[in-house]
């Protein structure tokens, strides 16, 4: 958070100018420019909300609409303060070209731009400072020649505060300018260039600032344009920036950041120049300059994706991976996906002829928004009650999980009907989920209307509803209508709780959104018959949280698939002089895997023991450079491996790790990482609480501590290491034998099964 450096340079600067106001003969409430009525002390708490936005980002990782929005708000300060683009010359003739109310939208994306070009190449030690403090150089000198005194005290500021800060800043680093720094100066810069610009103004001057920056921008339209590419947020970071590609072909960090700096140097020099030169001659230079800086983005390959979605089966996420971190051959098509999920139910004839067939079979009517070919156990469950002799049908929804993208084959409304393994397949149209927030509630919200308006239409011969509830809860609002129309009792198994899910999205728990959606979840699970639950806490939940005394649960937890084999080689990486304690899995902020690096800090002066990592994901790069920040000697980070070499791993650790956000959600539910764990023999050692922990400790299979308690996981670790060999052996077993008990595939079916035959012929309950 070095930003607050740069803001105090600023402020200090600005509080001499307010007390030498007298002196240097300036009003800052009434500027010196003809006609101008720039508030400069709005314009300093503008720059002060920017600062703040920054800065909490940096602490807290703010959610990037809520980000946007409040910079959406600093740049609106400073519009309506007077740094509105006004008046542009026609070049063509005599005349102005008035932008009246536009002038105010115009001016907030132009600062908004502003600020998140200079965030966006922040990668390098002094890079952003230094592009900035060159561009407030040249915009000192623009301002001094066109006698703008306080654009040009506003650029000298910056200037001071950037080389001061810029001391600590160049390799190697002391301080780091984080987002409070870089959208504060991205912000100021684009402030002071419109001081230059304020009223009426030409296309030439207008021009100055973007030429300024021609490279930030340059690229930050490739990484928009590489990202768009492969479905990727364009807020998602990656390594494709101009300083990460110098990296690679084998510069150091200074080198990198001197040619950047040559690079905007040339770009200012420019700038200049064409405030002096004939017409023709300015679209010379900036033709000449956009060109060149493109081709060197093409050179560098700039616009090449390195990031893509891959679905992780063993995860069951849909992660964000390096585009070359896995070779084409190991990728898994959507159907290997489904299968490996489902472990092949009904795709085998060995695996149905050892189903026993029902002698009470019920036609069953399945709502569920995601269904084959997306990636989800579902379509295991309705296919194994199938082969076991139901005659199920599934409303669903058309695929578009989780890229966001309508499938092909799909589009329009075709494949509305289908048959699969014994499963009359139903599909509504739906808005598909696209890659943005607001994609997300109408894709939601489409397939509840258009769902609801399909069961009203169904045959009314269903002897039971089971509806399967992820997220959101609104996709059950179809099953419950076809029960109340037609009386038959609806099953709801629920695989995610609503609405405390909105929690891990800072959905805060007082605000309007959050009671709302309370409400309707209440009514949704109170309309059921049966609530099938996949942790014993969601009973809990909905008695203390929602209010539902009466409800009927039925435990009902997901079984895990048993892919793990106890015969598989040991990695060459995991050495048996050492106690090998592992976590898999995607590397993400609900994972909080920080807590095991900040583990290995405080066990680095213990040589007992060796912490893997083994997996990919958003959170990746930063832990390895906190590792290295923190002194964790002992963690390894090995990257994602195919799922197929998952099994040596496990069977190379002596523990596996099961760390998680301090959440309400996580008490509540059981992760699908714990069973996995318990199926392949591992002793667990675990940052959990609620159902997690309650399982672990119930199974004698491992150790547990306090969610994101680095130093209790430590002791945790060490007190696995004081317990003997056979000790050890024996949680591992213990977990394996619980695995068995009470998520075998068989048992989960014997549940299910029975709870649907007990509903069935009961109507719907009233309401």
């Amino acid at each position: 958070m070095g930003g607050l450096a740069v803001v105090l340079g600023l402020t200090v600067a600005f509080c001499a100018w307010l007390a030498l106001q007298n002196i240097a003969g300036w009003d800052p409430m009434d500027s010196s420019v003809p006609d101008s009525n720039i508030n400069f002390i709005g314009i300093g708490f503008a720059i002060v909300i920017m600062f703040l936005v920054g800065a909490v980002d940096d602490v807290k990782n703010l959610m990037p609409t809520t980000k946007f929005l409040w910079q959406i708000i600093a740049a609106s300060i400073a519009a309506i303060c007077g740094v509105a683009i006004g008046d542009i010359a026609n070049p063509l003739d005599d005349s102005v070209i008035h932008l009246g109310f536009w002038a105010y939208p115009i001016t907030v994306f132009y600062l908004v731009s502003f600020a998140n070009v200079i965030n966006l190449i922040d990668g390098l030690d002094g890079l952003a400072s230094g592009v900035s403090a060159f561009a407030g150089i040249t915009l000192m000198a623009v301002a001094a020649m066109t006698g703008n005194m306080e654009a040009m005290a506003f650029a000298a500021a910056l200037v001071g505060a950037t080389l001061g800060f810029l001391r600590w800043n160049f390799n190697p680093a002391k301080i780091f300018l984080g987002d409070s720094g870089s959208l504060t100066l991205g912000f100021t810069i684009g402030v002071v260039s419109l001081i230059v610009n304020t009223h009426t103004t030409s296309i030439t001057m207008l021009l100055v600032p973007g030429i300024i920056v021609t490279m930030p921008i340059m690229d930050t339209t490739a990484a928009i344009i590489r990202r768009s590419r492969v479905g990727i947020s364009i807020g998602q970071a990656d390594k494709g920036h101009i300083h990460h590609r110098l990296i690679a072909r084998g510069l150091g960090q200074r080198a990198a950041v001197s040619i950047m700096y040559c690079w905007t140097i040339i770009n200012c020099l420019c700038a200049v120049c064409v405030t002096q030169v004939s017409v023709l001659a300015r679209i010379v230079i900036f033709v000449a300059l956009v060109t060149g800086s493109f081709l060197a983005c093409m050179l560098l390959k700039c616009f090449v994706p390195v990031l893509r979605k891959r679905f992780d089966p063993e995860t069951g996420e849909n992660e964000v991976v390096p585009i070359d971190e896995v070779d084409k051959e190991e990728d898994y098509t959507a159907q290997e996906i489904s299968n490996i999920i489902s472990s092949g139910m009904g795709v085998q004839e060995s695996v149905e002829e050892n189903i026993v067939k029902t002698d009470r079979p019920l036609k069953i009517l399945a709502v569920s928004q995601h269904y084959w070919p997306e990636p989800f156990a579902i379509p295991d469950v309705c296919e194994g009650l199938a082969a076991r002799g139901h005659d199920v049908t599934v409303l669903t929804g058309t695929p578009n999980y989780p890229d966001g993208d309508i499938y092909t084959g799909y589009e329009k409304g075709a494949q509305a009907e289908q048959e699969r393994n014994g499963v009359h397949i139903k599909r509504v149209n739906l808005i598909p989920r696209g890659r943005e927030i607001w994609t997300r509630v109408l894709n939601y919200y489409s397939f509840t209307i258009n769902a609801k308006r399909a069961v009203r239409n169904m045959d009314p011969g269903f002897d039971v509803v089971l509806s399967f509830q992820t997220s959101p809860v609104m996709m059950s609002e179809a099953a419950i209508e076809y029960a109340k129309k037609n009386n038959v009792p609806v099953v709801l198994w629920c695989q995610d709780l609503w609405p405390v899910s909105l929690t891990v999205g800072n959905i805060k728990r007082s605000s309007m959104v959050y009671r709302y959606y309370k409400k309707v979840s209440r009514g949704i699970y109170s309309a059921a018959d049966v609530l099938a639950i996949s942790s014993r806490n969601f009973g809990d939940y909905y008695k203390e949280e929602l209010g539902m005394t009466n409800v009927k649960t039925t435990y009902l937890p997901q079984y895990a698939e048993d892919i793990f084999n106890g015969d598989a080689e040991r990695r060459k990486e995991f050495t048996s002089d050492k106690l090998n304690l592992t976590f898999a899995g995607n590397i993400g902020t609900a994972q909080a895997v920080n807590t095991l690096v900040e583990a290995g800090h405080y066990l680095s002066g213990d040589e007992r023991f060796a912490l893997h990592v083994v997996g990919s994901g958003s959170e990746l790069e930063t832990l390895k450079k906190y590792k290295n920040e923190i002194g964790a000697e002992c963690v390894e980070f090995h990257g994602r491996y195919p799922l197929s070499d998952m099994p040596s791993f496990y069977n190379s650790s002596d523990a596996m790790v099961a760390t998680f956000k301090d959440n309400t959600i996580f008490g509540y539910t059981l992760p699908r990482k714990i069973t996995s764990y318990m199926a392949a023999g591992r002793p667990i050692l675990g940052t959990v609480t609620g159902e997690a922990r309650s399982i672990i400790e119930e199974a004698g299979c491992g150790l547990c501590c306090n969610p994101e308690d680095p130093e209790a996981l430590a002791e945790i670790c060490k007190q696995f290491a004081s317990l003997n060999p056979e000790e050890r052996e024996a949680m591992g077993r213990n977990g394996r034998r619980y695995y068995e008990e009470h998520f075998a595939k068989d048992r989960f079916y014997e549940t299910l099964e029975n709870e649907l035959q007990r509903v069935r012929g009961k109507g719907h309950h009233a309401d």
